[in-house]
C-alpha cells in the first residue's frame, strides 16, 4: 500500500518558527516524517515502512537519530 499526504503549515506555526530561525526549511522537512509516524502509528505495527524525503539534511537527521537544531532534534527524538 502506498500512502502520502500534503498540507500547508499554519501561519501561526510558521511565524513561531521564524522567531528563532532565519530559514526553517530544515525543520519543515523534518516535521512530516514525525507527523506521519504519530498519525499513522497504528498502521505500522504489522508493516515494513520505507520513508522517502527529498531533503538530504532531514534524511541524515533520522539516520543519525538527532537533529541539528533544537526543533528538529525534538521531532527526531520523539520519532
Amino acid at each position: 500500500m502506498l500512502e502520502f499526504f500534503g498540507s500547508t503549515i499554519p501561519e501561526d506555526m510558521m511565524l513561531e518558527l521564524m522567531k528563532t530561525l532565519k530559514n526553517p526549511i530544515y525543520e519543515v522537512e523534518v516535521m512530516p516524517i514525525y507527523l506521519v509516524a504519530v498519525l499513522w502509528a497504528h498502521r505500522f505495527r504489522v508493516s515494513q515502512v520505507v520513508w522517502y524525503t527529498d531533503n538530504e539534511a532531514a534524511r541524515s537527521a533520522y539516520i543519525k537519530a538527532y537533529g541539528v537544531t533544537r526543533i528538529a532534534d525534538a521531532f527526531v527524538g520523539v520519532f
